[in-house]
């Protein structure tokens, strides 16, 4: 029995395995079509997504099929072992009987009886046996998570807040499961107060940057400081707690306005109003009878993308912070509504450092130091009418989109 144990349970590892993943599949798919379902509408795609979800599962129900098949197999095996030794052990009885040594009926019963027992823990013990393949593949996926590196808890949070001082000094960085550079060699020096532009074309290493100023990542070479401090002596929790930013594809939670500009923080209904008049937000708020109490739908789906973003700059100019970054946090704004937003960003910010990151050059143009970045690398450092001249690339963004060259 024990061997069937072993054998069976060398069959049915591999297909616990699979299923698990097809599991996981599952779960994927369902996922991302409950999150793309407009897109998916919009394309005609709904049969093709369903097939796809319908194969994953076809493939995870052959895999449980077959290894609860297999695993079903203890039971008759070990019942047919059972039956033949009892009558192994009749069949000898009987004999031995007949030959007068004086064993009883009596005593090949009990024999038998005791067989059964031993046979009962036995197969008790095959069913856990024929249990640890499965465990085996649980146990593995569970160590995935536990084994992966935690964040150590922060110990420098009473520290005093940053002036906002950042410099890179020829900071590269690539990610884990890539093997090319996203950024290069990238140096820049920002002091406190400053409003900086970062642009640049699409993957031109924007947005890693912003991941950076935030410590979502660390620098594989090179040195980002602040305030001359190596960010690796800074723990994320502390370079947060001085860093308010708008991500590029920030969140809206199911809540009231009021929730998610404050983050169900201890703010004011003056605090959060102030911080809705600079975001331009205030028109939105006066045309609902419920004002800071609107109820928000999950993802924002009950408002327009210019709406979502006002309420994510919102939420940033609230946060008590001395540097603030927007990641491309102007992309659905009309011009009229993001140039009153700039403004109040500048009279509010003024002695806290702000990176801007944009692909307009008119969002970039009154900046105090204008970054261009291309490929990963910086490409140019300055002011709006120095980079037209000397550098190409910013020179090509201000022709695409004026459709005029400033030479």
């Amino acid at each position: 029995i024990i061997a069937a144990v072993i054998l069976v349970g060398r069959k049915i590892h591999p297909l616990w395995e699979i299923a698990d993943k097809q599991t996981d599949r599952q779960n994927q798919l369902v996922r991302e079509r409950l999150i793309g379902i407009r897109v998916i509408r919009a394309f005609n795609r709904d049969e093709t997504e369903c097939q796809k979800t319908n194969e994953a599962t076809r493939k995870m129900v052959l895999n449980y099929v077959k290894a609860n098949n297999r695993s079903g197999l203890i039971t008759p095996v070990a019942m047919l072992v059972l039956n033949v030794t009892t009558l192994l052990i009749v069949y000898v009885g009987a004999t031995r009987m007949q030959s007068g040594t004086g064993l009883s009926a009596a005593d090949v019963v009990a024999v038998v009886q005791y067989v059964g027992l031993i046979m009962s823990g036995i197969m008790t013990l095959s069913w856990s046996l024929i249990f640890v393949p499965r465990v085996r593949v649980n146990v593995k996926r569970l160590s995935e998570i536990l084994e992966s590196e935690s964040i150590p808890d922060a110990t420098d949070l009473d520290k005093p807040a940053l002036n906002g001082n950042v410099s890179f000094d020829n900071v590269s960085f690539a990610y884990a499961d890539g093997s090319e550079l996203v950024l290069s060699d990238v140096s820049f020096e920002v002091k406190a107060g400053e409003k900086v532009a970062i642009i640049g074309g699409t993957g031109s290493g924007k947005s890693t940057l912003v991941s950076l100023l935030l410590g979502f990542n660390k620098p594989t070479s090179g040195t980002l400081a602040f305030d001359g401090e190596n960010v690796e002596g800074i723990s994320g929790e502390r370079l947060r707690t001085n860093v308010s930013a708008v991500l590029q594809k920030g969140t809206i939670f199911a809540g009231t306005l009021r929730e998610n500009i404050g983050l169900w923080q201890d703010f004011t209904d003056e605090q959060i109003m102030e911080a809705v008049r600079d975001a331009q937000l205030e028109g939105f708020v006066s045309s609902h009878p419920e004002g800071l109490d609107f109820k928000l739908s999950q993802g924002g789906s009950n408002v327009s993308g210019g709406q979502k973003q006002r309420i994510q700059i919102a939420r940033a100019l609230l946060k008590k912070a001395t540097i603030f970054l927007f990641d491309d946090s102007f992309s659905a704004l009309d011009f009229m509504t993001e140039s009153k937003i700039r403004t109040a960003i500048k009279d509010k910010l003024a002695p806290r450092t702000v990176f801007v990151v944009t692909q307009r050059v008119t969002g970039a143009m009154n900046s105090d130091k204008i970054i261009v970045m291309d490929n990963g690398k910086v490409v140019g450092i300055g002011k709006h009418e120095e980079l037209l001249q000397n550098c190409s690339v910013y020179n090509e963004i201000f022709i695409s989109q004026s459709g005029r060259s400033f030479l």
